[in-house]
């Protein structure tokens, strides 16, 4: 990444989450593997760590908009999922497109390429998590 384009990202982020940000410690902005249909990004601040989930293409306001509604919505359910903090619809922003700002959940992605097969402990929870999202209504 640039040192002009890593600077315009922390700009964009310093408006959106002044909480990371002290006046003398910038967050760090890495890419993140594992994105299906986004680019990933955490951003790692004095406070804590985020997580922008960014979007390209035509259908990125769409997917941003749809992602964050029913991320939003399970969590009011009591579902477990990652608080959203802000939502971007505008398609040219620095992260190359709409993106969502998320909380960083701890650990590895289940389904990486380079990842070991979960356990069946880890398969049972997500079973269990499976049965509690269908009873939601």
């Amino acid at each position: 990444m640039a040192s002009s384009e890593r600077r315009s990202r922390v700009g964009e982020l310093v408006q959106l989450v002044p909480e990371l940000i002290s006046a003398s410690i910038a967050p760090v902005i890495s890419e993140m593997s594992g994105g299906w249909e986004a680019v990933l990004y955490r951003v790692d601040g004095q406070a804590g760590s985020l997580v922008v989930r960014s979007f390209e293409g035509s259908s990125g306001p769409w997917k941003v908009r749809h992602e964050s509604t029913v991320i939003r919505a399970l969590g009011s359910l009591g579902y477990p999922v990652p608080e959203v903090f802000a939502v971007n619809l505008d398609s040219s922003t620095a992260f190359g497109g709409p993106y969502i700002v998320m909380e960083l959940v701890p650990g590895d992605p289940l389904m990486a390429p380079d990842s070991p097969p979960p356990s069946a402990d880890v398969l049972r929870e997500c079973v269990q998590l499976m049965v509690e999202l269908h009873k939601l209504d």
